[in-house]
């Protein structure tokens, strides 16, 4: 679809400007000496993810975002959201006022553990893709536990509590996931890179400027889902930076990191199954001066790819929100502009539509497990240069596995056994004659190893 479309900018010295009315981007500097590369995005897009530090946008340009309703969505190079603009859908104030005093109150108390009661469960399943360990053990116990305490909890810091210790020992079972590397870049890859590791940075003592790839990519997703929920809100009415579980702090969108909690387990059971079928190359990834990870392009862009599946799942959340506010403060329904819900319900249909399962795209294509290429044919894991040396190794490691049968014949087939007389069996005159033992051999063959004749 044309309105799930996602245009990615990036590199050193991007420019964004409307030329006679089109918007087009370039790249480069001319003063540094690089070369310059002029590209325009493509009709119908739905969202403008620009990702790095250096450039500048026109006025123009945001106006031109304004006018064919597309999003304007700056991501920072260590995987932090920037800046993210759209127009107001609903323009309430009654409903803003709802939201600031909601976290008072009891609507808000109740939506906070509506939240987060999604978002164990949501990791409760995640924990069920992850290998048996005492790890994962504690971490369903945790879960149980901490489900268990929701129904309890009176006030907003005993439900953060709750929602700390779990995620404390939920992220403890993934220490030991591993993150695959081409065997090319074994040496260049260093030995923390391997596995999840801890979601703290050693860098920031938070889990902000990650320290390993897979952390990385988490961080990433994480903010595409930020800035999808801040659109949301901005749909729907709501204020994004008045907050419920998060409490309020300068330049941040907290009510956009409320919605985002349930969604959370759904990036990490992507992120769970993009290390098991991926096989990454170092160019992915950079190392930083301070020992920070990066992500590189392609990925960033593929990744950035999967923001229309994040919009659908934070679309009914932003919704049901809005709606809980704006019943507790006895104003007019909120409208759904993300999902229609409305508008369907209205229809007086007699057949319903069957619910779509949403699927999020791989962002990478299937890689080489020796060398790390791209891989067009399905099902395969090795790529047409490193396939016939790959076959070569496993048939030389099934002949020394694979005995030699002393009354096999040349055509791998027994020889025929005497007749009930007790006279041999006749032959036909153009059967080969049987091959020589080994102790007549006077060297060892020089054929081809088969499955069925081995030369050791």
């Amino acid at each position: 679809m044309a309105a799930d479309r996602i245009y990615v900018a990036s590199g050193y010295g991007l420019k964004l400007y409307v030329n006679r009315g089109h918007l087009s981007s370039t790249t480069g500097s001319a003063a540094s000496g690089e070369p310059s590369a002029s590209t325009a995005p493509p009709p119908g897009f739905a969202r403008l993810v620009v990702l790095g530090h250096s450039g500048y946008v026109t006025f123009e340009t945001l106006r031109w975002l304004r006018d064919v309703g597309a999003a304007f969505v700056h991501i920072d190079r260590d995987g932090k959201l920037v800046a993210c603009t759209a127009g107001y859908g609903r323009d309430d104030a009654r409903l803003r006022r709802a939201q600031a005093l909601a976290a008072t109150t009891g609507v808000g108390l109740e939506l906070v553990r509506d939240l987060i009661q999604q978002k164990l469960h949501g990791q409760a399943a995640v924990l069920t893709a992850l290998p048996d360990s005492d790890a994962a053990t504690g971490a369903r116990s945790a879960i149980d536990q901490g489900l268990a305490e929701l129904t309890h909890a009176g006030t907003m810091q005993e439900l953060r509590l709750v929602e700390a210790q779990a995620a404390r020992e939920y992220f403890t079972a993934w220490s030991q996931v591993p993150v695959c590397f081409a065997r090319v870049d074994q040496e260049r890859v260093p030995e923390h890179w391997h596995t999840f590791g801890g979601r703290v940075s050693p860098v920031t003592s938070t889990n902000r400027l990650a320290a390993n790839p897979a952390n990385a990519i988490l961080n990433y997703l994480f903010a595409l889902i930020e800035a999808e929920a801040s659109l949301a809100c901005h749909a729907v009415g709501l204020d994004p930076g008045i907050g419920l579980l998060h409490t309020d702090q300068k330049a941040r969108d907290s009510l956009a990191l409320d919605l985002m909690e349930p969604i959370r387990p759904e990036a990490e059971r992507y992120l769970l199954d993009l290390l098991d079928k991926n096989t990454f190359r170092a160019r992915d990834f950079h190392e930083a001066r301070i020992g920070n990870c990066r992500l590189q392009p392609p990925l960033t862009h593929r990744l950035a790819e999967t923001m229309p599946a994040w919009r659908t799942l934070v679309a009914p959340i932003a919704e049901t929100v809005a709606r809980r506010l704006a019943d507790a403060a006895r104003i007019d329904p909120s409208p759904t502009p993300l999902t229609q819900a409305n508008r369907r319900q209205s229809r007086a249909t007699s057949r319903r539509s069957k619910k779509r399962q949403l699927t999020v795209p791989d962002p990478r294509p299937r890689t080489c497990k020796i060398c790390g290429a791209e891989i067009t044919t399905g099902g395969r894991v090795h790529c047409d240069d490193c396939l016939p040396g790959f076959r070569a190794e496993q048939q030389a490691w099934l002949c020394r596995r694979r005995p030699q049968s002393s009354r096999a014949t040349s055509a791998g087939r027994r020889r025929p056994g005497p007749r009930r007389d007790g006279s041999p069996a006749p032959r036909r005159d153009d059967a080969p004659p049987p091959p020589p033992s080994r102790r007549q051999a006077a060297s060892p063959p020089t054929s081809i190893c088969s499955p069925t004749r081995c030369c050791l």
